[in-house]
């Protein structure tokens, strides 16, 4: 709360009065209100105008001066402060300017504070703005700094005499004109004041914010693409692995194929197995048929009678080539031919003949035994009629006989082999006796004369 001395609290001045001997009125204050008797501050009311500096009201404000403050200070002054009485710049000339009332431009080469810098910046040190030292269209002296105030290195540039390159990693090549430091950030896959650092591993991309997706086995990525070097792990695939194995797919890089699972399920995208398997199928992973001989849910069905052996379709048990003989032809050839039947389809009767009524094979049709009467496999040929005891005998006989013939008849073969050797063996006897008498009885030709 301001404190005013008025003439009520000390009495003398009268109200509108202050100063010695009460001889200063209160004129300046708004309203000639009360002022402070002894230094003349006006109460909260104000100044008489607003030309006047409160709370004393004897002060132009900043910006005006001279009598009743109907001047105004050069705007070029800086802060417009300028001197009550004579209009002189107390705080010195906005850029561009000097003298004492700054009214007066720089000269041609020069600008800024007082005119203290030069032009040199620019080509062929021409003119500048005499305020912000832009040069004119023939752009700076040299191309390393920047157009058109021609003091800031150009973008890519830094430190003295902007001779040293940004890191080409500082994003759009912006760094610190002084230090070098990038500015804007780094590329992707770097940080670092200077961006001259990697990320670290398993983070890649902008600011090394991302992390690496389902790399093998937990293996590095790429800093930069987050491409993963070893590929996917299992259940994954694309360049970043972050995409998951359809419902078809399993395995590393999703590059296998799910089995036969039960309703076309997915597989587990890891290792392919399925909860259940379709028919037909099976193994962990349903991508084995059954096998041969079996055939269905869970291959817990058998074949049927296959011609040739052939196994029948895994899903369906159905025989391709029909069925084996003894079977009826239905689709599985499980149903065997009825009894007195046999061949393919059954269309083969037995002759009914096989020993006690028993059926036939329903494969070949053949007995095991004929009844009475009949006789060969089928037992479908009548028996010839039984020979009597004496047929019986006569029939022994003959067989006697027969067998005392053999045994003469290969004597007589043996007797006759003997007499050729020994015909043989005479003969060459002969021989040599012929060669022994020629030998010893020589004949010599007659010695008398032929008459």
């Amino acid at each position: 709360m301001k404190l005013v001395y008025s003439a009520f609290m000390y009495p003398g001045c009268e109200t509108g009065r202050h100063g010695v001997n009460c001889s200063s009125t209160c004129e300046h204050c708004r309203n000639n209100a009360s002022c402070d008797i002894m230094t003349g501050e006006c109460d909260d009311n104000g100044c008489s105008n607003n030309k006047l500096e409160p709370p004393f009201c004897t002060d132009c404000v900043v910006g005006l001066f001279g009598e009743n403050c109907k001047e105004h200070c050069n705007r070029l002054c800086k802060n417009s402060n300028c001197d009550k009485t004579t209009g002189r710049c107390i705080s010195g000339c906005e850029d561009g300017y000097v003298g004492s009332y700054c009214n007066t431009s720089c000269e041609t080469g020069r600008y800024g504070v007082n005119c203290t810098s030069t032009c040199e910046h620019c080509k062929n040190n021409a003119s500048c703005d005499i305020v912000s030292g832009e040069c004119d269209d023939n752009g700076c002296s040299n191309n390393k700094v920047e157009p058109p105030f021609c003091t800031d290195c150009v973008v890519g540039l830094f430190g003295e005499n902007c001779k040293e390159h940004c890191n080409r990693l500082c994003k759009n090549s912006n760094c610190d004109k002084t230090t070098g430091r990038c500015l804007s950030g780094c590329e992707d896959g770097y940080v670092g004041s200077y961006c001259n650092t990697t990320c670290p591993r398993g983070k890649y991309g902008p600011g090394c914010s991302k992390i690496c997706n389902h790399c093998q086995q937990n293996t590095n990525c790429h800093h930069v693409t987050g491409t993963c070097f070893s590929g996917c792990d299992e259940g994954y695939k694309g360049e970043l692995c972050n995409t998951a194995c359809t419902m078809e797919e399993y395995g590393r890089n999703c590059e296998n194929r799910c089995g036969h699972c039960h309703n076309h399920e997915a597989c587990n995208r890891f290792d392919g197995r399925c909860r259940d398997c379709e028919t037909g199928y099976q193994g962990l992973r349903c991508d084995n048929e059954c096998r041969s001989g079996t055939y269905g849910r869970n291959c817990s069905e058998t074949c049927g009678a296959c011609l040739d052996g052939i196994p029948c379709h895994h899903i369906y048990g159905h025989c391709s080539l029909g069925c084996s003989p003894g079977w009826k032809s239905t689709p599985t050839c499980d149903a065997p031919c009825p009894p007195g039947t046999f061949g393919p389809n059954c269309i083969n009767k037995c002759s009914g003949n096989c020993l006690h009524h028993a059926t036939c094979n329903k494969e070949t049709g053949k007995c095991k035994a004929c009844s009475e009467g009949w006789r060969n496999d089928f037992c479908n040929e009548r028996a010839p009629e039984p020979i009597t005891d004496l047929e019986k005998i006569t029939l022994e006989h003959l067989k006697i006989d027969n067998q005392r013939l053999l045994l003469e008849s290969e004597k007589l073969r043996k007797e006759s082999e003997k007499i050729s050797i020994e015909t043989v063996f005479l003969k060459i006897k002969e021989k040599y006796l012929q060669l022994k008498m020629q030998s010893e009885f020589q004949i010599y030709p007659s010695s008398e004369p032929e008459t």
